[in-house]
This record gives C-alpha cells, structure tokens and sequence, in this order.
C-alpha cells in the first residue's frame, strides 16, 4: 500500500469544518429528538421528575432575581 503524507494547515482544517457544520446543518433534525420514546426515561419515577422540575423553577426564579 503506498502512504500518502499529507500535511494539514490550520487554513484546511478550518475550512473542512467549516463545510462540516454546513452540511450538517442541512440534514434533518434527528429522530431521537423529535420522536416519543418510553424507554428513554425508564425507571424513573413520577416523584423524581417532579423533584428535578422544582429544582430547574428554583434556579429560574434565582436567575430572574
């Protein structure tokens, strides 16, 4: 197999991500966000989400004052 050197600037690396994000940005937004999943939170209890929606309230209204 033959090796190929190539030597990557800063210049090219910043320009492939650059059309990186643009492309990525194009493609749709991902299943796993936009679809229901009951698994995803199994073993969770109505309890402890309503303990973390209380404990995201206080932070907000901390924040706000």
């Amino acid at each position: 197999m033959e090796s190929t050197d190539l030597n990557v600037t800063e210049k090219m690396r910043m320009e492939l991500l650059k059309e990186e994000f643009k492309l990525r940005s194009s493609q749709p937004e991902a299943w796993t966000k936009t679809k229901y999943r009951k698994y995803a939170n199994f073993g969770r209890t109505k309890r402890e989400k309503e303990e973390e929606n209380k404990a995201k309230q206080a932070k907000v209204e901390k924040a706000k004052a």
